[in-house]
């Protein structure tokens, strides 16, 4: 029997990510558990093949008369219809005897054949830095955390005062006494010249 069956190996995929991404796969038990399924239903139906992806299962199951084509998914989003914890479909309509296979489908609790995979929380797209809850902080102003403008502690709004601050209002002591020094001299320069100018 264990040639009937092929898998899709889906055990190196992520988590997804997303409130709304948690999804419902297969579990490994869930082949037996079918097979066992299908052998309740002999000898009305017995199963000529199956592929068993992460969450659904395409089978070519037979009757006494012909085989038919049979996709079983999630019974928690299923359109069709529900035989315990399976959504079955017959793509080329329902066959004669479909009951039986349905029964004895139903058997099996949802728990022995679906695991939930929880969705990790929403990442933001890498490098992107997500603004801080305090929008007074620093790091709120999204031309500093990109470092675009390297401004420490603080904000756009403070950034006018910064300047001004950093702006003087008054000479600095050492200048302004450079430069009385330099009046002092050139007035004293144009003294000893007036002085030098006199007849003898």
């Amino acid at each position: 029997m264990a040639g009937l069956w092929t898998a899709a190996t889906v055990a190196a995929d992520p988590p997804p990510t997303g409130p709304d991404h948690a999804q419902r796969v297969l579990l490994p038990s869930a082949a037996p558990r079918l097979q066992a399924a299908l052998d309740r239903a002999a000898p009305s139906w017995r199963l000529a093949s199956a592929h068993i992806a992460r969450d659904r299962v395409d089978a070519l199951v037979c009757s006494v008369a012909r085989c038919h084509r049979l996709h079983l998914s999630d019974a928690q989003a299923c359109r069709a219809a529900v035989a315990g914890p399976w959504c079955v479909v017959w793509p080329d309509g329902t066959p004669p005897a479909a009951d039986t296979l349905l029964r004895a489908l139903a058997t099996d609790a949802p728990a022995a054949i679906w695991h939930v995979i929880a969705a990790r929380p929403a990442q933001p797209p890498v490098g992107l830095v997500p603004p801080p809850a305090d929008p007074t902080s620093p790091a709120h102003d999204p031309v500093t955390a990109t470092g675009a403008r390297l401004v420490t502690g603080q904000t756009p709004h403070d950034a006018p005062a910064a300047v001004a601050a950093a702006t003087p209002t008054d000479a600095d002591p050492l200048l302004r006494m450079l430069v009385l020094g330099l009046v002092v001299g050139f007035a004293a320069l144009l003294v000893l010249r007036g002085l030098g100018a006199k007849p003898q």
